[in-house]
């Protein structure tokens, strides 16, 4: 059996668990993956229901139910995402859940096999990017203090809960995990910043340490800064590495969205891993669309080349409906660019459609996208007429 549009089935729950949020010694968010997050889903019962092991919530009742419900062909409202995209755009990332499998595993939905984590190592990160949250990252922590609620409106942040520090560190199946990492031969990591969060590089040391790095491959999502030597070394103990490189834009514009990173420091970073990585590994960009970027990435484009990235994935930016929303901006400028990714052999994903679609029914709004721009702006000292492209400077200020 195959995810396909015409059934309910799906890879993740049979080999995959998602664990993304954890608070002192709680994991607060496990589900078979990440796309089911922020839907009421069976899973949420974990939360007073601890497990010591990853395994036992792999094996669970809720899981059994899930994987036999979708065998069955039942849609269940915790896959809801999936759902609604299928029936709107004939896509899912339930029809590509096999892309992150270990390649050597001997899949047989009748005895599910957990063989791959997905996990969040926490807040830490060195970068205070324009388009991610507090959520995501603790160095927005003080803007996000300076701010109004008015201004968190804006930005999609009204809704962040907690703001403390959420590492594994001090919980049970983490610390479990560690001495013990069974037959999980993937591991995906998010932070944050992966490299600068002590977790992850003891679960690095931990997989080298029983002989398990070998076999073992890291999907690893980056801002690419943080390549130096002592984390190289670590990364060529293991079998492969898929890096998601977090680069939207190239020199003023890279600057002025991932505050506050020099881009020479990001290039450097970059030619480092090149240098000193030994073992197998694929880089691959991702960024979402967004009015940052949208005139940048053709320059992108060609850098990603430049250095032999594999490619880059274009996603739409979150929360759709911001003021950087590709969808308040010119339909002229949009098609601009569509014209000229469109025959592009290293872009991929959804966000190239979602330029196209924006030709079409794009409806300018420069005011959304000012009081956005000047909201970090004016805590930063900066302005958008010293960074941005001037086809965005002139489109802004109405020229």
């Amino acid at each position: 059996m195959r995810p396909e549009l015409n059934n309910s089935f799906c890879y993740y729950p049979f080999y995959q668990l998602a664990v993304k949020d954890f608070n002192g010694s709680l994991a607060e968010v496990v589900a078979p993956c990440c796309n089911m997050l922020g839907f009421d889903n069976p899973f949420d019962y974990f939360k007073k229901d601890q497990k010591e092991t990853f395994q036992e919530y792999f094996y669970s009742k809720p899981m059994k139910k899930l994987r036999n419900d979708l065998l069955a062909g039942k849609k269940p409202e915790c896959c809801n995402s999936c759902w609604v995209l299928e029936k709107t755009a004939k896509k899912s990332i339930r029809l590509h859940s096999d892309c992150d499998m270990p390649t050597d595993l001997d899949f047989n939905y009748e005895n599910p096999k957990l063989t791959t984590i997905d996990l969040s190592t926490g807040r830490n990160c060195n970068l205070s990017c324009r388009m991610c949250s507090p959520g995501s990252s603790n160095k927005l922590d003080k803007e996000y203090l300076q701010m109004s609620d008015s201004q968190r409106d804006i930005l999609g942040w009204s809704n962040i809960k907690r703001l403390e520090d959420n590492r594994p560190e001090n919980n049970i199946a983490w610390q479990n995990f560690l001495s013990d990492q069974g037959e999980i031969s993937v591991v995906k990591a998010i932070g944050g910043e992966p490299f600068i969060t002590p977790d992850f590089i003891n679960m690095l040391d931990a997989y080298i340490k029983s002989g398990k790095a070998k076999t073992t491959e890291l999907v690893i999502t980056t801002n690419a800064t943080k390549f130096n030597t002592k984390n190289m070394k670590l990364l060529n103990h293991f079998k492969h590495i898929r890096l998601l490189l977090s680069i939207d834009a190239t020199e003023k514009d890279y600057e002025y969205i991932r505050h506050p990173m020099p881009w020479k420091k990001l290039v450097d970073s970059a030619k480092n891993f090149k240098n000193k990585v030994t073992t197998s590994y694929e880089m691959i960009i991702t960024t979402p669309v967004m009015l940052y970027n949208i005139m940048s990435l053709e320059k992108l484009s060609n850098w990603a080349e430049s250095i032999e990235i594999d490619y880059i994935y274009l996603d739409t930016v979150q929360n759709i409906g911001r003021g950087i929303d590709i969808k308040h901006f010119s339909k002229k400028l949009l098609n601009k660019v569509y014209v000229s990714l469109q025959h592009k052999e290293n872009i991929k994903g959804p966000g190239l459609e979602y330029i196209k679609f924006n030709t079409q029914n794009a409806v300018e709004n420069r005011h959304a996208v000012l009081k956005e721009l000047e909201i970090f702006d004016s805590m930063r000292n900066q302005t958008y007429r010293e960074f941005l492209p001037k086809s965005i400077v002139g489109w802004l200020d109405g020229e």
